[in-house]
């Protein structure tokens, strides 16, 4: 059963005194100038559902100055008609503090995908036209969302690429530290590729349909490269028959490529082969869009990738994720604002904003739930 939010409750979070909110069960729209506190009630809402700010902000910063104040306080409700479930985020002395049906969260592993989300801002539009590190970071915070092993797999993985790159810095290099360390390299960072491609699979058949449907004029399909396969930087086809690898011949094909990088590696002191160095590319009639794509049509890809996650977060786990999108509707043409709107309304509980509320339909502002920000923060 999929849960939807009922209301949410702001005290003291950034330019929020004390708001309560309901939303829509199907489209929330947001209007009003900008820096009015439009994106601040969608972070809130990300804090809820997946206990980390798109923002990165130091936790003091959310905390709403005015009275001197000290704390901030999130309280959202949400039900699947069958059970309740209650989530406070709170902000003392720059602490964050997550609250589950009256149960304290310990870790976020845990709380990461009990009311799962998808959010789109214009920094988003970084996932197409950024480093390779944006794309692997959009596609393993979705893996981590679907899957607790995900999560640590690639924190594991993580660490130890540092220990390792810590240990290439060293006057003398203790080289059976460094063996154990490339035995456990191959064997996470195998797991992870590993886990990569399968996700992304389940991705590229969504996508594609996805920007069908809010631009059916051209196609797209995700190309995908790791140094283990190939070492074209154009990268392959995610349905090509060499991504069937199984996970036994991944590692193989990971050591033989760590042996081959050897030399390189000392002279670098770096680590140059694993996941920590693949990309997404992404291809629009055959061009990679990073280089010829125009801002609308990037746009449009970063929103049929968040379309894409919906679906996959929805087969996955058998409940649709709440749809996040900030200032959506800009650099969009016409026939695309119409098409997506139409899109985001049917695949899950929505909420945008806006600063132009013309950009709408009057027949899809009749169906949703329209609030104007100015009036709840006077």
């Amino acid at each position: 059963m999929t849960f939807r939010i009922e209301k949410i409750k702001l005290h003291n979070f950034r330019s929020y005194k004390d708001v309560l909110i309901e939303l829509d069960s199907h489209l929330t729209i947001l209007y009003g100038p900008n820096a009015i506190g439009k994106t601040n009630f969608i972070e809130a809402l990300q804090l809820v559902t997946e206990g980390t700010s798109f923002r990165n902000p130091s936790w003091a910063d959310v905390v709403n100055k005015e009275d001197d104040s000290t704390s901030a306080r999130i309280v959202m409700s949400a039900s699947d008609e069958q059970r309740v479930r209650d989530v406070i985020f709170e902000v003392k002395s720059n602490t964050r503090t997550l609250v589950v049906n009256d149960k304290r969260v310990r870790s976020l592993s845990v709380f990461m995908g009990v009311i799962p989300s998808v959010l789109f801002t214009p920094d988003d539009l970084l996932i197409v036209s950024g480093s390779s590190e944006a794309r692997r970071v959009e596609l393993d915070s979705l893996g981590s969302k679907l899957s607790k092993k995900y999560f640590q797999l690639k924190q594991e993985y993580k660490k130890i690429v540092a220990q390792r790159n810590k240990l290439f810095k060293d006057e003398e290099i203790n080289f059976l530290l460094l063996e154990v360390l490339n035995e456990q390299l191959i064997e996470y960072g195998s797991a992870l590729i590993f886990q990569r491609i399968k996700l992304l699979k389940r991705i590229n058949l969504e996508i594609q349909e996805a920007y069908s449907q809010i631009n059916n004029r051209e196609s797209l399909n995700i190309l995908y490269f790791s140094n283990i396969f190939s070492q074209s930087q154009e990268g392959l086809n995610i349905d090509d028959e060499i991504f069937q690898t199984s996970l036994i011949e991944i590692k193989e094909l990971f050591k033989k490529k760590l042996e081959q990088r050897k030399n390189d590696e000392f002279i670098r002191r770096i680590s140059l082969v694993g996941p920590h160095r693949d990309d997404i590319i992404f291809n629009l009639d055959n061009s990679n869009a990073r280089t010829f794509a125009s801002q609308g049509q990037k746009r449009s890809i970063t929103l049929a990738w968040k379309m894409a996650e919906v679906k996959v977060i929805e087969k996955i786990s058998g409940s649709k994720p709440l749809l996040l999108l900030d200032d959506v509707m800009s650099e969009l043409d016409g026939e695309r604002r119409n098409s997506l709107t139409h899109l985001v309304s049917e695949v899950a509980q929505t909420v945008i904003t806006t600063a132009n509320i013309g950009y709408f339909t009057q027949d899809l502002l009749d169906q949703a739930k329209v609030i104007n920000v100015e009036e709840l923060i006077s």
